[in-house]
């Protein structure tokens, strides 16, 4: 529909009542005064049928996800058992490359650029383990980090360097021969490290901590490409993150330009990443705590998993000016926990936790969209997916 002054644009594959949680009750007002006929039409809609590539049925809970660079496979770690499964995702098959398994439950995997070494760590463990995905043979263990580690990230740029984080408050840097190459921590405050990234260029690193009064903040290091010995380097910004609530995720968009975080608060906040300042209009409000987010490789549409069990992906643009989704899947999967990533080919991985749909794959780009009868609703979604 096009807008008036008194209208709000919702995009044709998008439901009103799934739409309302995610605006301010200003917009809200508005939406309710466009045309009733317009307003009914949309909520007797129904979700339409979302065609699943392949469900992935465990036995167990599925804690964490992570696709190999290259895109090829799509390791699963197992919360319970400790075991971790790496899968072959070319063509949708289930094949099951490696199965390794650690002693305690898996919280955090991570592929190397060249996808050959796989990253893990694990529920109140110290160290992190380094696997060889062809052999399915742990190569070296990494230790240093003296409280329990659950956050562990390969840099986007150089297969043999790391960063690992978690209840000590500092973030290690690792070469994958077994040396640490820095610690950066702020050292004026105790706090724990929730999630952190690196930039698409490698360069800087962006992390939330939480200092023991639940007091939520932004670190910023410009510059940690150069660092080749162990000293720790403190912050060069450190801000509020204006969240009212646990802040549990941030990431890098693939260009480089934003950062955003989501948190438990319901809601995901824009960033500048060259200003480090929020955007004003960039607050995206969901129906329930943010677990997970991601964006498509081209950075044209990011996706938040939230634990109401429902997946919400906007364009950056419309993120950015409207807080508008382009779509939103609601009971995706069985269970709250939600956590989501993107391959290489746009394919989304979801995980739900437990049961048969605990881990759910789906490309647009490959389903066969003439025979469905939504097929219209999602042209505008396949534009920007590729």
């Amino acid at each position: 529909m096009s807008s008036t002054s008194n209208e709000i644009d919702i995009p044709p594959n998008v439901w009103v009542e799934h739409v309302l949680p995610f605006l301010d009750r200003q917009s809200q007002n508005q939406l309710y005064s466009t045309s009733k006929e317009l307003y009914e039409s949309r909520l007797l809609q129904t979700n339409p049928r979302w065609p699943y590539r392949t469900d992935l049925e465990v036995t167990s809970f599925v804690s964490t996800l992570a696709f190999s660079p290259d895109g090829n496979c799509l390791a699963i770690g197992d919360a319970n058992s400790g075991t971790i499964q790496v899968l072959d995702c070319i063509n949708g098959s289930r094949t099951i490359l490696q199965t390794v398994r650690q002693n305690l439950g898996v919280n955090c995997l991570s592929f190397a650029l060249d996808s050959k070494t796989l990253a893990s760590v694990r529920w109140d463990g110290r160290s992190i383990r380094l696997w060889n995905i062809q052999e399915g043979q742990e190569e070296r263990v990494l230790e240093g980090h003296s409280d329990t580690v659950w956050l562990v990230v390969f840099s986007p740029v150089d297969s043999t360097v790391l960063a690992s984080a978690g209840r000590d408050g500092s973030i290690r840097l690792w070469k994958t021969g077994g040396s640490c190459i820095g610690v950066l921590q702020d050292e004026s405050i105790h706090c724990q490290v929730n999630s952190f990234d690196f930039s698409p260029d490698g360069k800087r690193l962006i992390a939330v901590v939480e200092t023991l009064d639940h007091v939520g903040r932004l670190l910023i290091w410009d510059d940690i490409s150069k660092t080749t010995t162990s000293e720790t380097l403190i912050p060069n910004k450190k801000m509020m993150h204006n969240h009212e609530g646990r802040c549990t995720s941030i990431r890098f968009s693939p260009d480089g330009c934003h950062f955003v975080t989501g948190s438990w608060d319901s809601t995901i906040r824009i960033w500048n990443a060259t200003t480090s300042n929020q955007l004003c209009e960039g607050i995206l409000r969901m129906r329930d705590e943010v677990h997970s987010i991601a964006f498509t490789p081209n950075g044209k549409i990011l996706a938040a998993g939230c634990c109401d069990r429902s997946v919400v992906f906007w364009t950056m643009e419309t993120a950015i000016k409207t807080g508008v989704p382009l779509w939103v899947l609601s009971h995706f999967h069985t269970t709250s926990w939600c956590s989501i990533r993107f391959g290489r080919d746009c394919t989304l991985a979801t995980s739900g936790g437990t049961k048969a749909d605990a881990v759910r794959l789906w490309n647009p780009l490959e389903h066969d969209w003439s025979m469905d009868e939504n097929e219209g609703d999602f042209q505008a979604l396949i534009e920007l997916w590729g």
